[in-house]
């Protein structure tokens, strides 16, 4: 069974799934009990404002029973940097040991990602031009999604290959400058961006479920979202549990309420 310091702080069933927040309190050491050497790693105490560190575990709920004592995890890592001197973001590796995919919190220094990760987001059609980055930085309608990042209540996961390749996370906007989907003031709009050579992955649902994890723990019941018609990520969307609510003849605003 897990060790006594480890505590399941929620979790959140998606699609035969439970996304569990898992805590180690003060004095934890080591892997828990039972638990084989490198099932469970922990991300550093500096990645999350908790003691002894917070790591989200993609798990899958065993028989009937404690379910500390039955959570057996999947999908599990820790975050690399990329190797010195590769200068990488992104992009293909070797396809003989392709690099573990992790999602971890996204911090303050993640702000180049996050940045990058909208102008993926906005990018998404192979169909349009896209727009140069720092355009995207500069317009009015996109920048409030990551101007000042962090900013007070925002909430972010990275997906990391060796390197940051993906991003998703929260931010509350107000009526006077609303999102593209925005629904209410007290209610955090979503956005995902992945890098065009890794889409097709499965990348933008895992973020998703990180973030939805994360915000489960920290207590957030509603999140909005807008997705254009033609993109495929609306079939995930639709899929993870949003609902449409609204929109124009192109896009449509989704919420998801728990």
């Amino acid at each position: 069974m897990l060790g006594s310091m480890t505590i399941i702080l929620c979790s959140l069933a998606l699609d035969g799934e439970v996304i569990v927040a898992v805590a180690c309190g003060p004095g934890h050491r080591g892997h828990p009990q039972g638990v084989p050497q490198g099932t469970l790693r922990y991300f550093p105490r500096r990645r999350w404002d908790r003691p002894g560190g917070v790591v989200v575990h993609a798990a899958e709920q065993g028989a009937a029973g404690s379910t500390a004592s039955r959570t057996r995890a999947l999908s599990i890592g820790h975050p690399r940097r990329p190797p010195r001197g590769s200068g990488r973001t992104g992009g293909q590796d070797d396809p003989v040991h392709p690099p573990e995919i992790v999602i971890r919190p996204a911090v303050a220094e993640d702000r180049r990602i996050v940045e990058d990760a909208l102008t993926w987001a906005v990018n998404w059609s192979s169909d349009r031009e896209p727009l140069d980055h720092d355009v995207v930085l500069r317009r009015s309608d996109t920048a409030h999604y990551v101007a000042g990042w962090p900013a007070p209540g925002d909430l972010g996961v990275v997906a990391d290959a060796r390197g940051p390749i993906g991003a998703a996370w929260l931010r509350y906007l107000s009526g006077d400058e609303p999102g593209f989907g925005f629904v209410a003031g007290d209610v955090p709009e979503h956005s995902n961006g992945v890098h065009p050579e890794w889409r097709g992955r499965g990348i933008g649902r895992r973020l998703l479920r990180g973030l939805l994890a994360a915000a489960c723990e920290r207590g957030i019941v509603r999140i909005s979202l807008s997705v254009e018609r033609a993109n495929r990520a609306r079939d995930l969307y639709l899929g993870e549990g949003f609902g449409v609510v609204g929109g124009n003849e192109h896009a449509d605003t989704m919420l998801m309420e728990r």
